[in-house]
């Protein structure tokens, strides 16, 4: 049953899928690629660090996507959605790497686990359901704060332009994990 799981995972891997890029983002394919070569583990799901402008949806269930990077990203980038922000409260987000991945049993889950928590996943555990374990790395570095309320930016520009150059260090940092992941899993 895992290798039939695995060979569907993988060969819908790069499709388009339902994240707010739609597909997945390139910073993270070789990690991915690396994990998917070694035969007891696949990919489920993967962010590899992202600066984010979102809003609660009215409904109060969901995110309303204003803005998505992967990359680092200048003021310019959020100018035009600042001057023309929507209602409710709006965030600035940084949220470091995120990666779920099928481990064929529970020995298996609990090297990639070791491995994630000793080399920068502090936070990595294994989640277990009754037809797989998944591994969940995820990067506690982040930021999120609300930056506008009702239509009106509740901070100037310059502070702006702070969590910008903040988020941009934690992508560097996020990115520099995800080189270290790749190197001790090959």
């Amino acid at each position: 049953m895992f290798k039939e799981e695995k060979k569907q995972r993988l060969a819908d891997l790069y499709l388009p899928d339902k994240s707010p890029i739609g597909n997945v983002d390139e910073r993270i394919k070789s990690l991915l690629d690396s994990i998917n070569e070694i035969e007891d583990y696949y990919t489920m799901s993967s962010c590899s660090g992202r600066t984010t402008l979102s809003k609660v949806k009215d409904s109060g269930k969901g995110l309303d996507w204003l803005f998505v990077s992967h990359d680092i990203v200048h003021f310019k980038d959020i100018e035009k959605i600042i001057s023309n922000l929507p209602g409710g409260l709006v965030y600035f987000r940084y949220e470091g790497l995120i990666l779920h991945t099928c481990a064929k049993d529970l020995e298996s889950a609990q090297r990639l686990m070791l491995l994630g928590q000793n080399n920068g996943c502090k936070y990595s555990s294994i989640i277990s359901t009754k037809k797989r374990f998944v591994v969940e790395f995820i990067d506690m570095i982040r930021m999120d704060v609300p930056i506008a309320k009702d239509g009106k930016l509740l901070v100037d520009v310059d502070y702006l332009k702070f969590l910008i150059d903040e988020a941009n260090k934690k992508l560097s940092l996020t990115h520099a994990l995800i080189d270290r992941l790749e190197l001790v899993i090959n």
